[in-house]
């Protein structure tokens, strides 16, 4: 429900038997058995109407951003209107009395007499328009007022974004039930909104969603808000970053409403709701630290009503965890524990030999016929996490890494009969002491699984390349996503919101060979040789953390290059991210094959809008496309490495250009919610052959495009 549809009708439109129709709109809502509506008041109005409490539901409408994001492309909108450098205030909507522009411009005038370079867009077309340009005219800002008439949707989301704020000028209307569209299209454009507080909007918007309130009608309060924004960018930039962490998208509406029916239907008619699918997820160890991307997935599937058992190899071991492990409701299974009982080690077994004689007998010969210390333990293991699963319900195995958890997924699977799947990064594809090269242990895996997922094209293609057939839609590419309203645009135009002394690069990772710090040393060296003011900041720990410190001390770096230690990932947001330059991902192939996937820290800052420099390593190119989302270098080129680091910090334009394309490089093809959501897809149907590959969605496209891969 938007609206009380029998007053709305008659007070704007008239109605001819007014009587009939509100007793047609009582006797439809009161026989539904769930009504949703969109705004509190609408819940009051449905109250009124007689429908019972527990049958309303509150939903707000959402926001395409896919249309809507701060990513769209501003600056053409703004040559093309010959804005650069102005502050503009923009407002867009149909040109009607409740809409309160004249306000607007009233306001608009006090503040533009005391402000140069200011103007005001106003989008949309109506009644009112005339008298709104005689009023620009009547209080001498017509040359500053652009009418603009009507704007095709396809184009709203980059005229949004050419504003520096947005506005929501209603004047005082009694019964206010609306759940404005436009302002929750403001606010997934990033652009802090001022709003009248007038109805509900009193109580649901505020600064710690990117809003600033106004009184109904306060013309002069308007100004002053204008006026304060002009004259304080930061304020603009966090009222912006926090605007777009706050939408509430069309997918969120629409999950919703099936969740809210489901329920419903269950309650009422006791038909079963959709059983949520049950996942066990393997890994070597859980909680891990530099693992986020397991953590993220988890949440987001649990956030999807997906239940998850988290099966983990080994104890962990380390004390610093990431802050959204809280937040798991998953049990973790620890096998190694579990293993060390004799009595329950030696009762899995014979369960699994009771439950299917002919299964464990395959298993065990298999196992024999590997003759490894490796596989028998795995194998010991295996019976404890297939009588788990089986009890708690799980109906499919998904490990993380084709190395170890893959393989004792692969053996649960053999005793258990529930299907298993595996996703492939990186170590665990390119390490040679795997020896898939010589072995066939990977494609053994790769045959039993039901699917297998590549966090990137490039490792789909290594796999179909190991000399064996692959049967079409078995390897399926999900990128490992963000949150996007956990990391919002930031930083939108590429620069830190934290003032440094001097520029810093900064770079994230565990301190090894692959992730190339020694290279970027190399490159510190060189920006300092070439006079170029930086600090270089490196959070991190691991093996090679003396080796790089020696460094630090050898090239006379100390200084200017810092070992920062582990950093968890809230501080990484709140203090690192906004105060670089730019991220170097200097990585490379190490000695022994390891190399990087698509790191998640390159993800995160593109996300937030810090510039990133990468070498083509792997999969990075895939994400870094260079001089659109990125710089990239040659892996082991100190010298391409800090040409491109001096140009990010050199060049505001640049980096400017670099955060955009990178923000809509990373909703097109790396936000968690809808890479999730296909792999709970293809979980469901592994026999369908369907893989996901990201790419921009056709403006008509309901979702992401599901494609089958050779």
């Amino acid at each position: 429900v938007n609206a009380p549809l029998a007053d709305e009708e008659d007070r704007f439109r008239g109605l001819s038997l007014p009587r009939l129709t509100r007793r047609l709109e009582r006797w439809v809502m009161c026989r539904a058995d769930l009504v949703i509506v969109v705004s509190p008041p609408l819940e009051e109005h449905a109250r009124r109407l007689g429908v019972p409490p527990e049958r309303i539901r509150v939903l707000p409408n959402g926001v395409d951003t896919r249309r809507f994001s701060p990513a769209r492309d501003r600056e053409r909108v703004r040559a093309r209107l010959g804005l650069d450098g102005a502050f503009v205030a923009g407002f867009a909507g149909t040109l009607r009395p409740w809409h309160g522009v004249a306000h607007l411009i009233r306001g608009f005038a006090s503040a533009a007499s005391t402000q140069a370079n200011m103007k005001l867009m106003i989008m949309g077309d109506g009644p009112e328009r005339a008298t709104l340009e005689s009023l620009a005219r009547e209080v001498g800002v017509a040359e500053r007022v652009a009418f603009l008439g009507a704007v095709p949707h396809s184009e709203m989301g980059d005229h949004l974004a050419a504003c520096d704020v947005l506005c929501a000028p209603y004047g005082p209307i009694e019964g206010f039930y609306f759940s404005p569209i436009k302002i929750a299209e403001y606010l997934a454009c990033g652009r802090p909104v001022i709003a009248s507080a007038v109805g509900h909007l009193a109580q649901t918007l505020d600064e710690s969603r990117g809003a600033v309130l106004t009184a109904p009608g306060d013309e002069d309060a308007i100004g002053r808000a204008l006026l304060s924004l002009a004259r304080d960018p930061k304020r603009r930039e966090a009222l912006g970053a926090a605007a777009a962490s706050s939408v509430w998208t069309w997918s969120d509406v629409a999950s919703a409403v099936l969740r809210e029916a489901a329920e419903s239907r269950a309650r009422l008619w006791a038909w079963p709701s959709a059983r949520p699918l049950t996942v066990g997820y393997v890994v070597k160890m859980f909680p891990r630290f530099s693992e986020t991307f397991i953590l993220n997935e988890i949440l987001e599937l649990e956030r999807t009503g997906t239940r998850v058992v988290v099966f983990s190899m080994n104890q962990p071991t380390e004390s610093i965890r990431q802050p959204g492990i809280d937040r798991v409701r998953a049990p973790v299974i620890v096998l190694s524990e579990h293993a060390a009982s004799r009595t329950r080690l030696a009762g899995s077994h014979l369960w699994c030999l009771l439950r299917s004689p002919a299964r464990y007998a395959r298993s065990l010969a298999f196992v024999k016929g590997r003759g490894t210390e490796s596989a028998r333990t795995k194998f010991l293991h295996a019976a404890i996490l297939a009588r788990i699963a089986s009890r708690l319900g799980v109906e499919h195995l998904h490990a993380h890494f084709a190395s170890a958890p893959a393989r004792q997924a692969k053996l649960a699977s053999m005793l258990s009969g529930i299907p298993f799947s595996f996703t492939a990064h990186a170590k665990d594809l390119y390490w040679s002491g795997h020896g898939y090269r010589e072995s066939h242990k990977l494609k053994h895996k790769i045959q039993r699984a039901s699917l297998v997922v590549a966090i990137s094209e490039y490792n789909r293609r290594f796999m179909e390349s190991m000399g064996f057939h692959v049967p079409q839609g078995k390897i399926a590419t999900i990128y490992n996503g963000l949150d996007l309203s956990a990391w919002p645009l930031r930083r939108p135009r590429g620069r830190p919101i934290v003032r440094s002394e001097a520029p810093v690069i900064l770079a994230v990772g565990r301190l090894v060979e692959k992730k190339g710090f020694d290279v970027l040393m190399e490159a510190a060296s060189i920006l300092e040789s070439r006079g170029i003011r930086f600090r270089c900041w490196i959070a991190g720990e691991g093996p090679e953390q003396e080796r790089l410190a020696g460094l630090v001390r050898d090239k006379n770096l100390e200084g200017l290059v810092e070992l920062l230690g582990a950093i968890p990932q809230d501080r990484l947001a709140a203090d690192l991210y906004t105060r670089a330059h730019v991220l170097a991902q200097p990585s490379i192939i190490a000695s022994d094959g390891d190399q990087d996937g698509i790191p998640t820290v390159i993800l995160e800052a593109m996300s937030v809008g810090l510039p990133v420099v990468a070498t083509t390593v792997s999969g990075i190119p895939e994400a870094v496309v260079d001089g659109e989302t990125g710089l990239l270098a040659q892996p082991r080129d100190p010298r391409a490495l800090a040409d491109a680091l001096s140009r990010v910090l050199a060049d505001d334009a640049l980096a400017e250009r670099l955060a955009l394309g990178a923000r809509r490089m990373i909703e097109e093809r790396f936000s968690l919610r809808e890479n999730a959501r296909h792999l709970v897809r293809l979980l469901r149907r592994p026999a369908h052959g369907l893989g996901f590959v990201s790419r921009k969605p056709a403006e008509d496209d309901p979702e992401p495009a599901l494609v089958e891969n050779s």
